[in-house]
């Protein structure tokens, strides 16, 4: 049988400040299966972000487990760790984090490139994957010209270039008006289906709702499933 693509065991992340610690989450068990997209709804501050940045590996529970693929992350040298985010994991930050210097379609080369390919080879796939979410034609533009939507899709395009199997997304529609916003949240889906890969959203809008396959409600670092 196959590994879940994501799997937290018991996990908690605490954090320091001041000499006084805060409690991120708290003992969360979490599986999630290939070709699903699951939401994190919660009111900001609730905990969501620091699920995603745990299974990102940006950083490390204070106590319990995330594994990507059946392989836990406190198990791998920087190394290893460093190659399975840019091979296995996307992630969709809520600023876009893109490089206004840029174009869109370097934007999405970069990542590429980062992973092994050759510059051509990454520009030719960069042009696929925007053309793929339906901005092929932004290629050239650089990224500080580009709408909200736009640049929402650029960063997605960015994530999924190297088709990882688990796709983060942190306040994807946040930024963007009802009907874009139902857009992107679309494409997110259908990426899920499409490359069988985990796509995990948090978000604080209900209207998400509709389109996940699970739903986690967080409140104060806790976690309640509903499907």
């Amino acid at each position: 049988m196959n590994a879940p693509v994501v799997e937290l065991k018991h996990t908690w992340k605490t954090y320091q400040a001041a000499g006084r610690g805060t409690v991120g989450v708290m003992d969360v068990e979490l599986t999630v299966e290939g070709g699903k997209l699951v939401l994190l709804l919660g009111p900001s501050g609730s905990g969501k972000t620091t699920l995603l940045t745990l299974m990102a590996g940006l950083v490390a529970p204070s106590s319990g487990t995330v594994a990507i693929g059946g392989r836990r992350l406190d198990r791998l040298s920087p190394v290893e760790l460093q190659r399975l985010r840019a091979r296995d994991i996307g992630v969709v930050f809520q600023a876009f984090n893109l490089i206004d210097a840029l174009t869109a379609l370097e934007n999405v080369a970069l990542v590429l490139q980062f992973a092994g390919n050759g510059r051509r080879e990454a520009r030719a796939a960069a042009g696929t994957v925007l053309a793929g979410i339906g901005i092929g034609n932004l290629g050239a533009q650089l990224t500080s010209q580009l709408s909200q939507g736009e640049k929402q899709r650029v960063a997605i395009a960015r994530a999924i270039a190297n088709r990882p199997v688990l796709l983060l997304a942190d306040e994807p529609t946040a930024s963007l008006d009802s009907g874009h916003g139902l857009e992107i949240i679309e494409i997110l889906r259908r990426y899920a289906r499409d490359s069988q890969a985990a796509v995990v959203v948090s978000t604080h809008d209900p209207r998400l709702a509709d389109f996940a396959d699970q739903i986690l409600h967080i409140s104060d670092g806790k976690m309640k499933k509903r499907d």
